[in-house]
């Protein structure tokens, strides 16, 4: 049996966010949501991390998570246009449709 790619990865965000990604492509999505983590603990503001980790939970249904997690991406980076355009459709299709409206005008401020 091949090792995990990155198996030994040291605990470095940069190493652990590139191993969540292909944790992610792999469809091992709890492992990458807890290397995910990892990185968000030592670089709370990491912008790519974030963005991976709401996708992520979208990938495993949890849409609440989700909403979470791109607001508080959209809390980093007002202006992050791939966490707005994300966070509108999955607040309209959970029924906030004020709260996908409210979104989408923050972001066109």
């Amino acid at each position: 049996m091949a090792a995990a790619p990155f198996a030994d990865v040291p605990e470095e965000p940069e190493a652990l966010y590139v191993r969540a990604s292909l944790r992610f492509d792999a469809g091992q999505y709890d492992e990458a949501i807890a290397d995910l983590r990892t990185v968000l603990r030592s670089q709370e503001k990491a912008v790519p991390a974030l963005l991976l980790l709401a996708r992520t939970y979208v990938r495993t249904g949890d849409m609440a998570l989700a909403a979470d997690t791109y607001r508080r991406l959209l809390a980093v980076n007002p202006r992050q246009g791939t966490a707005a355009a994300s966070l509108a459709p999955l607040l309209a299709d959970q029924g906030d449709l004020n709260g996908a409206v409210q979104v989408l005008e923050e972001y066109l401020k």
